[in-house]
């Protein structure tokens, strides 16, 4: 599949994380931000998917602290928790359709749905994934 950058994508965008977390970016800038801990500690890059406003699928091929960091500076940014900048390598998975980014998100929702159901309870939030009428409305139920 063809490589890209964050900025050729066309924000905002879901980010469905490895810790099944569901978060959007509203801007390339705020993809590329990140907590030292998220970062290395939960490893929050490490294989996320992004799916944009136009419903294409990305995946984070690689994610880099800019600049980088000696052994002390990855210490201290994860004692304090910094936030950290990160260069991404993005790989598009495809060009998807709403209904595929709702079957996507739907089934995300099923890999933590005790987290989910804290807000509310899991059906309600796949009703509302499925009610969703644009990418964009699918993206704003997560903002």
């Amino acid at each position: 599949m063809a490589k890209a950058k964050p900025a050729e994508l066309l924000f905002p965008v879901l980010c469905l994380s490895q810790d099944s977390s569901i978060s959007v970016a509203e801007s390339a800038e705020r993809l590329h931000r990140c907590n030292a801990l998220a970062l290395f500690k939960n490893r929050y890059y490490d294989n996320l998917l992004v799916i944009d406003s136009k419903a294409d699928r990305f995946r984070v091929e690689r994610a880099e602290v800019v600049p980088a960091l000696s052994a002390v500076g990855r210490w201290t940014a994860r004692v304090l928790n910094r936030k950290l900048q990160v260069e991404l390598q993005l790989e598009q998975e495809g060009s998807g359709s709403l209904d595929d980014a709702k079957r996507i998100v739907s089934e995300w929702l099923g890999r933590a749905p005790d987290f989910w159901e804290a807000s509310r309870d899991i059906e309600e939030w796949r009703e509302m994934v499925a009610r969703a009428g644009t990418v964009g409305g699918l993206i704003a139920l997560f903002s």
